[in-house]
């Protein structure tokens, strides 16, 4: 049973490019997705663990040291992007390549099971779809029963079907892993949220955030964070002592009431669906909202499963979601007066760091 992987103070060096320190737990058997935009540093550090670029601080797998070990003993399965198979192998040599001799046909079996790809075994890799092969490169990663499993964009170059069909392999696999920690980096916001328990985030090298997913989406650590995570409503302002457990936010002619103590200059961050729009003239009778504003709508984008929603409050722009029934009901149009409920615990206060 694994102990998890645990990182003090580890930094690499790409060409130029800078990652660290970074201080990360993954505990044993942990789903964690490593979030960041392109350049962040997310592939370095899978480069950095297994082994392919020198490394200081510490990392610690099953509770021993990982940088002083050559790549070939820390027993670290990689997935890197775009599967990256052996063209001159069938699926089942590819899978088997670099498992010992006596036990290849069973772990081939097994990890093709795995990944539900049995079928492919006789194939030439050269004939699958990009799903089928990243199912392949999975299956080879497995093979050598790994201490710590890493995949590097695996749904990168997968159709959507494919893709959807992957995501459900690989939300499975803590369950099939005897508690081998996974690092999977991505730059899409909804794939780790479907596969991962754990979320690190990176920035320009920097670890921005760690943690539960539903924690860090629902409530940004920081006012750059919530920026990458593209949050609908992030407003720039300063806060005043209130009471009941509130504060005043203002931005020129909008005052919000959030929930918290915060002071001083800040931001204020919150989801377009905490916004409740109302037909000009209605009040919502019994509201526990302490904001009631009035509102004037600036533009409409409908979106797939909803609509956002441009309106002008206090002279500051608000982006509110709704679906698309109530902006028929409410017949929502660029100009049109329109009430804004706004809960203060739905609005988070990120107060400015010192220093």
């Amino acid at each position: 049973m694994s102990a998890g992987l645990s990182l003090r103070g580890l930094a690499a060096r790409a060409g130029t490019f800078a990652l660290g320190p970074i201080d990360l737990d993954v505990p044993p058997g942990a789903y964690a997705a490593i979030l960041g935009p392109s350049g962040a540093g997310k592939s370095t550090l899978l480069a950095a663990l297994a082994g392919h670029l020198p490394a200081g601080g510490e990392a610690a797998l099953d509770g021993g040291g990982l940088l002083g070990l050559r790549p070939e003993a820390r027993r670290i399965g990689l997935v890197p992007q775009g599967g990256l198979l052996f063209p001159h192998l069938r699926v089942d040599e590819n899978v088997g390549f670099g498992v010992p001799r006596g036990e290849r046909r069973a772990r081939v079996a097994e990890a093709l099971d795995v990944v539900a790809a049995t079928h492919l075994a006789r194939r030439d890799p050269r004939t699958l779809s990009g799903g089928e092969t990243m199912r392949v490169a999975l299956a080879r990663a497995l093979a050598i029963r790994p201490r710590l499993l890493l995949l590097d964009e695996p749904l990168a170059a997968v159709d959507p079907a494919g893709r959807d069909a992957l995501l459900g392999v690989l939300a499975a696999l803590p369950g099939r892993l005897d508690g081998t920690p996974v690092l999977h980096v991505t730059h899409d916001f909804e794939e780790a949220f479907r596969v991962a328990g754990h979320l690190a985030i990176l920035l320009d090298g920097r670890l921005a955030a760690a943690g539960p997913p539903e924690r860090i989406f629902a409530r940004p650590p920081s006012a750059e964070v919530a920026a990458f995570l593209h949050v609908d409503n992030l407003l720039a302002g300063t806060f005043e002592p209130g009471d009941a457990g509130l504060c005043t936010f203002r931005r020129g002619a909008l005052v919000l009431h959030v929930a918290g103590s915060a002071r001083g200059a800040g931001w204020v961050a919150f989801d377009g669906r905490a916004i409740v729009l109302l037909a000009d003239g209605t009040r919502a009778a019994g509201s526990s909202a302490r904001n009631d504003l009035d509102a004037t709508v600036t533009g409409l984008t409908p979106l797939r499963r909803d609509v956002i929603v441009q309106i002008d409050a206090g002279g500051v722009e608000l982006r509110a979601r709704v679906t698309h029934e109530a902006r028929a009901a409410l017949a929502l149009r660029p100009g049109a007066r329109v009430g804004v409920l706004l809960k203060a615990t739905s609005l988070q206060a990120i107060e400015r760091a010192c220093g």
